[in-house]
């Protein structure tokens, strides 16, 4: 027989998946509610994961963080955070390399790991991973992509779009350097729309990988045909290629063309010229996971929180 989950019981019920939670760990739940879970999970046989259910007397400890990749200043600010909230938890750190597969294999382990709940830095995830963390009988916390299906804590790319974008609003001729939106929506199609929605000039989008060296031929191929007056990066490390190409063609960064990027990180200071960019409070996303984390453990209802940042004017606008 196949193994019946607290969200399996929940839609056999007709309530939310808290609901059966709350039943399950003593929490209030109306009197036809109770006998309606009751009388499934014995017909069922459900045998509740014991581990999540020492959550509440605090016996397990380990929260698994499933990371795409640890060569990111991004995901290290974040790490930060999360140690820095830390109330005696501790923290198994597992990188996936960016392989859906990996991040599937560790999601099976929880139970074998005896971990207490996963916080999982996500790009896209797909049905089956998503199905997989749904049926999980513990806290998961996803960072990095606003699924509304789970709790998560993303950052406020809509806002830091339409203020990178306002700053070259009135250039005649834009590249953006963007990502496929099936590999980070996020980036992708959020950040990416808000910024796009502000210009008003001709555009020109090529996407790239995330990777210096991809940006920056991808940005040597359009200076060839094209004169740009701004170049939009949706991320700082992709506007470091970008200004490279630029210098590397003897083009006048900002008075020619304006390099703008995202993240406020490290690369945006060590460019020469430094980078333009809209610093995302990183080491707050971390503090907020945490919390968020802690939170779900008593009270398991989904909820959504988003971190802003600034904008940072620098030498390349």
């Amino acid at each position: 027989m196949p193994k019946i989950t607290i969200q399996d019981i929940a839609t056999r019920a007709g309530v939310a998946k808290s609901t059966v939670s709350r039943f399950l760990n003593g929490g209030s739940v109306s009197a036809k509610t109770r006998t309606k879970i009751e009388a499934i999970v014995d017909a069922a046989g459900y045998q509740p994961n014991v581990f999540a259910q020492s959550l509440k007397q605090q016996t397990t400890r380990t929260i698994g963080v499933i990371v795409p990749r640890l060569d990111s200043y991004a995901q290290t600010e974040m790490l930060h955070g999360l140690d820095d909230a830390n109330q005696d938890d501790v923290f198994l750190i597992m990188n996936t390399y960016q392989v859906e597969a990996t991040v599937q294999k560790t999601i099976q382990q929880v139970e074998t790991l005896r971990l207490s709940g996963l916080i999982i830095f996500a790009a896209n995830l797909s049905d089956a991973t998503k199905k997989m963390i749904a049926e999980l009988d513990v806290p998961v916390v996803i960072q990095g992509q606003d699924m509304p299906e789970f709790s998560r804590v993303v950052v406020d790319d809509g806002l830091a779009g339409a203020q990178i974008g306002q700053l070259a609003a009135n250039a005649a001729r834009v590249l953006m350097i963007s990502v496929d939106p099936l590999k980070d929506f996020e980036i992708g199609q959020i950040r990416y729309q808000a910024t796009r929605f502000q210009l008003t000039g001709v555009v020109d989008t090529v996407y790239a990988d995330f990777s210096l060296n991809s940006a920056k031929q991808l940005t040597a191929e359009a200076l060839a045909t094209n004169h740009y007056d701004a170049i939009i990066a949706m991320t700082d490390l992709m506007a470091a290629g970008a200004l490279q190409s630029l210098l590397a063609d003897h083009r006048r960064v900002p008075e020619e063309t304006k390099v703008l990027g995202f993240g406020g990180t490290l690369i945006s200071d060590l460019a020469a010229p430094n980078i333009t960019t809209f610093a995302f409070d990183y080491y707050r996303v971390g503090q907020e996971i945490y919390e968020l984390f802690k939170e779900q453990q008593t009270n398991p209802e989904v909820k959504s929180v988003r971190v802003g940042g600034k904008l940072v004017i620098k030498q390349t606008s």
